[in-house]
C-alpha cells in the first residue's frame, strides 16, 4: 500500500470505513502526509456518513470546517463507537446537570448532534426549546394543547429540523396535526415555530404520525365507515387528502387494525405501515402517487386503496399457540427514517409461567425486540414497493420495560427511545430476582441496543449492552429519555425537573 500512488490510494479509501482509513494512514507514508490536509478528513468523514452518523449534525457542511474541527469529529466518532460496542460502555466525561424546574416537562425530541431539546409542558399547554449546553430556555413557548398523543420521526435538513405532532386540547377526540420546526446553525439564535396546523376529521381515532419534506399525516380509524384510513397534508399548500382502505379484511381483522401496535415511515416517497401483534406482523405500502406531494398537484382529495393480498406477513399466523412458548404481549412500534436501512423496532413482553393446580405464577419476564430493516427486491417481495425484513434480537432482554402513568391521561409512558438513524435504541428495564439471578435485588438497568444489519458476523447485527449510570441518578424517578448517536450523549429527565446529560464519547 505504501508504494501506491497517492491518487490510487485515495481512490481505494473511498470505499473504506473511517477506522480502516486512519489505520492505513498510520502505515502508509504518502497517506500519512495527507492527514495534515482538510481534504483527507473531509473525504474520510463523508464516506463514514454513508454508513452511520458521525459526531456532528446530519447535514453539516464539512467543507466549512478547519482541520482541527475535522479531526475532532473523526476522533470523537471513533471513540464513541469503541466505547459503545465494548462489553461495559463507560462515561467519558462529567455529567451535565440542568434544572428544568416544575411544572413537569415531557420529552419530545432532541436535534441530533446539538444541545437543542424540545419539551412539552402539559400544565401550560406549550412546547419549549432549550439549549442544554447553555442550561436555559432560548425561545418563547408556543401553545399547542394539553395532550401530545404521538410524534413522527424527525425530518433533519441542513439548519432545519421538523417533526410532525398529533395534539389535542383535552382528552377528547378533537385532534390537531402540527409540524414543529427548529431553525438552527450559523451565528443566529435557534428559533422554534409551527409551520403547519390543521384540524383532523372527527369522529375518528388518529395515531402513527409520518412526515417527509412534502407531506405530513396520520393513520386513522373512521368510526363512521369502520375502515382504516390515511390522512395526508401537503406542508406547503395545506392541501389535504383522505384515503380509505379495504382494512379490516378477512386476512387482517379489526382487532389488528384497531388494537395492534403500529408505526409509519416514509421510504423513498412511499408510506410504509407496520402492524405488530403477538407472534406476527403485517407490512403494508401506500404508494407515493396517493400522497399530495409537491410534484403531484392532481392528487385526489378523496381516494380509495384496495390492498387485497398485496401485503407482507411475518411470524406464526396460526391461531394455535404453543403452550411451551412464553405468553407474549406486544408493547410498541418505534419508527425512524430510512437513511441507514433500519426503519423500525418492535417490542413485546414475554412471560413464562409455572402452572399448578392453584393457577399460574410468572417465573420469568423478558422483552423481545425486533428491528425492521430495508432489503433489496427479491423473488419473494417483488410486488412490494417497500422491502422490509425482521431482524430479531436472538437473546431476550431479562426484565420488564419501565413505565410510568401520565397524570393527565392515565396512559402508560414507556421508557424507550429509538434514534432517528434507527441504529440505536435505549430502554430502561426493571429486573427482579425471578428474571435473572435469584440472589440479586430488584434493580433498574439502562440498556443500549445496537443494530448493524450489514455486519458480517450474525452476532454483531443486533445486540445490546448495559450502561453504567452514576449512583446519584435515581433511575426510579426517570420519566424521559433522549439518545444522541451522533455525539454519544444519553439524556435522562427525572420527575423533579432535573436533566442529566451523560457523555459517552
Amino acid at each position: 500500500m505504501d508504494r501506491l500512488p497517492v491518487d490510487v490510494a485515495l481512490y481505494i479509501l473511498r470505499f473504506c470505513r473511517l477506522q480502516d482509513t486512519l489505520a492505513v494512514a498510520l502505515v502508509c507514508t504518502s497517506l500519512n502526509a495527507l492527514t495534515t490536509q482538510r481534504g483527507f478528513w473531509i473525504t474520510a468523514l463523508q464516506n463514514e456518513r454513508h454508513f452511520k452518523p458521525i459526531a456532528c449534525t446530519h447535514n453539516e457542511d464539512l467543507t466549512k470546517h478547519e482541520l482541527a474541527r475535522l479531526r475532532t469529529i473523526a476522533l470523537r466518532t471513533l471513540r464513541l463507537e469503541r466505547n459503545w460496542t465494548s462489553e461495559k460502555p463507560q462515561l467519558l466525561g462529567p455529567v451535565k446537570t440542568v434544572v428544568l424546574g416544575l411544572p413537569r416537562l415531557d420529552t419530545l425530541f432532541q436535534i441530533p448532534g446539538t444541545w437543542l431539546y424540545v419539551f412539552h409542558c402539559p400544565a401550560t399547554e406549550c412546547i419549549e426549546l432549550w439549549d442544554v449546553g447553555q442550561g436555559k430556555k432560548i425561545a418563547e413557548p408556543i401553545p399547542i394543547g394539553r395532550n401530545v398523543w404521538d410524534v413522527s420521526p424527525g425530518e433533519d435538513l441542513c439548519g432545519k429540523f421538523s417533526m410532525g405532532l398529533l395534539a389535542a386540547k383535552d382528552n377528547g377526540a378533537i385532534y390537531k396535526l402540527m409540524v414543529v420546526c427548529v431553525k438552527h446553525g450559523g451565528t443566529n439564535t435557534p428559533t422554534l415555530c409551527l409551520t403547519l396546523e390543521v384540524d383532523l376529521i372527527s369522529p375518528a381515532e388518529h395515531w402513527a404520525v409520518f412526515i417527509d419534506v412534502d407531506v405530513v399525516g396520520t393513520l386513522c380509524y373512521s368510526y363512521e365507515m369502520e375502515k382504516l384510513c390515511v390522512t395526508a397534508v401537503n406542508r406547503s399548500t395545506g392541501q389535504q387528502t383522505f384515503i380509505t382502505t379495504d382494512l379490516p379484511s378477512e386476512e387482517v381483522p379489526l382487532a389488528i387494525v384497531h388494537m395492534a401496535q403500529s408505526g409509519t415511515a416514509i421510504v423513498k416517497g412511499d408510506l410504509c405501515i407496520i402492524f405488530a401483534e403477538t407472534y406476527r406482523s403485517w407490512i403494508f405500502t401506500l404508494p407515493r402517487r396517493y400522497l399530495p406531494t409537491n410534484d403531484n398537484p392532481a392528487c385526489l382529495k378523496l381516494a380509495h386503496l384496495n390492498w387485497g393480498p398485496n401485503f407482507a406477513t411475518f411470524g406464526n399466523l396460526s391461531d394455535d399457540e404453543d403452550e411451551d412458548e412464553p405468553e407474549s404481549i406486544h408493547l410498541n412500534v418505534l419508527t425512524a427514517n430510512d437513511t441507514y436501512g433500519v426503519l423500525a423496532i418492535s417490542l413485546d413482553k414475554r412471560d413464562t409461567w409455572e402452572h399448578s393446580n392453584t393457577g399460574g405464577v410468572p417465573i420469568r419476564r423478558e422483552l423481545g425486540l425486533t428491528a425492521w430493516v430495508t432489503v433489496p427486491p427479491s423473488d419473494s417481495n417483488i410486488g412490494f414497493p417497500v422491502h422490509l425484513e425482521p431482524l430479531p434480537l436472538e437473546e431476550a432482554i431479562a426484565g420488564t420495560l419501565q413505565s410510568l402513568r401520565d397524570p393527565e391521561t392515565d396512559n402508560p409512558w414507556l421508557l424507550i427511545v429509538q434514534t432517528l438513524s434507527g441504529r440505536k435504541s435505549l430502554l430502561l428495564t426493571n429486573i427482579t430476582p425471578e428474571d435473572a439471578d435469584p440472589d440479586i435485588e430488584e434493580q433498574l438497568v439502562l440498556r443500549l441496543v445496537h443494530c448493524e444489519p450489514e455486519a458480517e458476523n450474525e452476532d454483531e447485527r443486533i445486540y445490546y449492552r448495559d450502561l453504567e449510570i452514576p449512583s446519584f441518578i435515581n433511575l426510579s424517578k426517570v420519566h424521559g429519555l433522549f439518545l444522541d448517536d451522533h455525539m454519544g450523549v444519553v439524556t435522562m429527565v427525572d420527575t423533579k425537573g432535573v436533566l442529566y446529560a451523560l457523555p459517552m464519547a
